[in-house]
């Protein structure tokens, strides 16, 4: 579809996968602010990092060189390096919210 501009409804979209959610014109506002939300409970960090990956991996060869090549993304080293990587999992393992730091 992205070569030939091929355009479907959102509901074959969402059977495809790459629709996140179906939702009414009114709810539309509230929906994106429920996902922002969600993001940005997220590491701050784990979050540029998979941006950074998603974006990088595009222009490799495979899904193996993506997958092999991240580690020497500027945002998957910081985010690797960092405490918060650590914190999500002992946050996970101790049944509370993560406390993150940017670091």
């Amino acid at each position: 579809m992205i070569l030939t501009g091929d355009i479907v409804p959102a509901s074959e979209g969402y059977r495809m996968g790459f629709v996140t959610e179906l939702v009414e014109p009114a709810e539309l506002d509230a929906t994106i602010a429920s996902w922002c939300q969600r993001i940005l409970r997220c590491a701050p960090l784990a979050t540029r990092a998979s941006k950074e990956t998603v974006m990088r991996g595009l222009d490799e060869a495979s899904l193996a060189a993506a997958m092999d090549s991240q580690e020497n993304y500027p945002t998957f080293k910081a985010w690797y390096a960092s405490a918060d990587r650590l914190e999500g999992a002992t946050a996970f393992a101790e049944k509370r919210p993560p406390r993150w730091q940017g670091s």
